[in-house]
Protein backbone atom coordinates (compact mmCIF):
# COMPACT_ATOMS: atom_id res chain seq x y z
CA UNK A 1 0.00 0.00 0.00
CA UNK A 2 1.47 3.24 -0.51
CA UNK A 3 2.02 5.49 2.36
CA UNK A 4 0.75 8.57 0.63
CA UNK A 5 -2.52 7.32 -0.50
CA UNK A 6 -3.48 5.11 2.08
CA UNK A 7 -6.70 2.40 1.31
CA UNK A 8 -8.14 3.29 4.87
CA UNK A 9 -8.39 6.63 5.97
CA UNK A 10 -7.23 7.34 9.97
CA UNK A 11 -9.83 6.41 12.40
CA UNK A 12 -8.53 9.26 14.81
CA UNK A 13 -7.56 12.90 13.57
CA UNK A 14 -4.63 14.57 14.25
CA UNK A 15 -2.81 17.77 14.36
CA UNK A 16 -0.60 16.98 11.24
CA UNK A 17 -1.54 16.48 8.32
CA UNK A 18 0.90 12.64 6.75
CA UNK A 19 1.18 14.79 3.64
CA UNK A 20 3.13 17.48 5.26
CA UNK A 21 7.17 17.53 5.22
CA UNK A 22 9.45 16.68 8.14
CA UNK A 23 10.94 20.03 7.63
CA UNK A 24 7.30 21.90 7.87
CA UNK A 25 6.17 20.18 10.61
CA UNK A 26 9.32 21.21 12.59
CA UNK A 27 9.10 24.25 11.30
CA UNK A 28 5.58 24.94 12.44
CA UNK A 29 5.97 23.22 15.52
CA UNK A 30 9.80 23.12 17.21
CA UNK A 31 8.43 21.05 19.70
CA UNK A 32 8.53 18.07 17.78
CA UNK A 33 12.05 18.09 16.57
CA UNK A 34 12.75 15.73 19.83
CA UNK A 35 10.43 13.31 18.13
CA UNK A 36 12.23 13.60 14.63
CA UNK A 37 15.62 13.49 17.01
CA UNK A 38 14.79 9.99 19.01
CA UNK A 39 13.64 8.03 15.70
CA UNK A 40 17.12 9.73 13.82
CA UNK A 41 14.89 11.59 11.23
CA UNK A 42 17.11 14.63 9.84
CA UNK A 43 16.02 17.34 8.51
CA UNK A 44 18.46 17.27 5.47
CA UNK A 45 17.39 14.22 4.06
CA UNK A 46 14.39 13.11 5.47
CA UNK A 47 13.06 16.31 6.07
CA UNK A 48 11.96 17.15 2.51
CA UNK A 49 9.68 14.02 2.63
CA UNK A 50 6.25 13.82 3.65
CA UNK A 51 5.48 12.28 7.22
CA UNK A 52 3.66 9.33 5.94
CA UNK A 53 6.53 8.20 3.38
CA UNK A 54 9.15 9.09 6.06
CA UNK A 55 7.10 6.66 8.33
CA UNK A 56 7.36 3.68 6.10
CA UNK A 57 10.80 4.34 5.45
CA UNK A 58 11.97 4.38 8.88
CA UNK A 59 9.64 1.49 9.78
CA UNK A 60 7.32 3.39 12.32
CA UNK A 61 3.72 2.64 13.15
CA UNK A 62 2.58 5.91 11.43
CA UNK A 63 -0.67 6.15 13.81
CA UNK A 64 1.65 5.77 16.93
CA UNK A 65 3.68 8.92 15.15
CA UNK A 66 1.48 10.85 14.59
CA UNK A 67 -0.17 10.02 18.31
CA UNK A 68 3.03 11.04 20.23
CA UNK A 69 3.02 14.02 18.03
CA UNK A 70 -0.49 15.30 19.28
CA UNK A 71 0.68 14.84 22.82
CA UNK A 72 4.07 17.16 22.38
CA UNK A 73 1.40 19.77 20.63
CA UNK A 74 -1.04 19.12 23.77
CA UNK A 75 1.21 19.47 26.17
CA UNK A 76 2.96 23.13 24.41
CA UNK A 77 -1.20 24.10 24.36
CA UNK A 78 -1.65 23.16 27.87
CA UNK A 79 0.66 25.35 29.79
CA UNK A 80 -0.80 27.14 32.54
CA UNK A 81 0.21 31.14 32.58
CA UNK A 82 0.07 33.08 35.57
CA UNK A 83 -2.75 35.05 36.11
CA UNK A 84 -1.29 38.69 36.86
CA UNK A 85 -3.82 40.74 38.73
CA UNK A 86 -4.34 44.74 37.43
CA UNK A 87 -3.01 47.26 39.86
Amino acid sequence: MDPLHPEQPCATTHSIDIHDTVADIVRLHPETMRIFAKYRIDLCCGGRHPLALVATKHQLPLEALLTEIDEALAARTSFDFPTVSPR
